[in-house]
């Protein structure tokens, strides 16, 4: 007959036993039946998709609505150069794009390519604003028509936030060899604001686009106005009947 000291080493043992047997069990159950997540493949939470939509950051494609281009533009700027814009649209609610790849590409006017200009940009959830690219070489071509094309399968991200209130005041706009548009932009966030994109586009009295041009704030502070500046190389066509200086900052900035 076992000892009363043998029986307890037994039952400890026992115990030990047991229990690296639950730990390896239940070890070996995670291994086999992983936490849903939003980048295992499946469609196992309450997303809309596989791996996208409900608790997922990114958006599914099936859900999401095309960007489209309102319009594009040839600007003459200077000799052999041009600049090129174009106003985009995004009408999802709540999905936009961190960063997408453009091209705007000139064509002359028997429809033969003269220059292509690349760069990339953040999409806001239901944003419209203007695209700008400056001196695109065409040597002694001359590009009558703009095309903007953005990258195929750009990956879309849901998002709820809200963008931070910048205005825009004391706009002043001095025509001449070198045409200056000036002006004022106020934070009105209680943070600061980094890589502030602001476009300024320039109208005709029918309201067509005939100037533009962009500048970046590195960062912009809380109701501290900044001073821009757009300038031009030459005298314009006409000074402008509507003037739009529109800022902006991605919603996905530290994400």
């Amino acid at each position: 007959m076992a000892s009363w000291s043998t029986k307890r080493q037994l039952l400890y043992l026992g115990i030990v036993f047991g229990t690296l047997l639950l730990i390896g069990s239940f070890s070996l159950y995670k291994a086999l039946n992983p936490a849903p997540s939003c980048t295992d493949g499946k469609q196992n939470q309450n997303e809309t998709g596989i791996d996208c939509g409900g608790v997922c950051s990114n958006a599914c494609v099936s859900g999401v609505l095309p960007l489209i281009t309102l319009w594009s533009r040839v600007l003459p700027a200077g000799e052999g150069a041009y600049d090129a814009a174009g106003f985009i649209e995004n009408p999802n609610l709540n999905a936009g794009i961190p960063a997408i790849a453009y091209t705007f590409k000139l064509y002359d006017k028997d429809n033969i390519l003269v220059a292509e200009k690349s760069g990339k940009t953040f999409v806001n959830p239901n944003e419209r604003f203007t695209l700008f690219e400056s001196g695109i070489e065409t040597g002694r071509r001359i590009p009558l028509r703009a095309f903007l094309e953005f990258q195929p399968g750009p990956q879309w991200k849901q998002s709820m936030a809200q963008k931070p209130p910048l205005v825009v005041q004391n706009k002043k706009f001095t025509s001449g060899d070198k045409p200056l548009l000036e002006a004022d932009v106020v934070n009105r966030s209680f943070d600061p604001q980094p890589n502030v994109i602001v476009v300024a586009t320039l109208f005709d009295s029918n309201d067509n686009v005939f100037a533009a041009s962009k500048t970046v704030i590195n960062r912009l502070v809380p109701d501290a106005p900044e001073a821009i500046f757009f300038t031009w190389p030459k005298a314009l066509s006409e000074n402008p009947a509507r003037i739009e200086i529109v800022p902006r900052v991605s919603v996905f900035s530290g994400r």
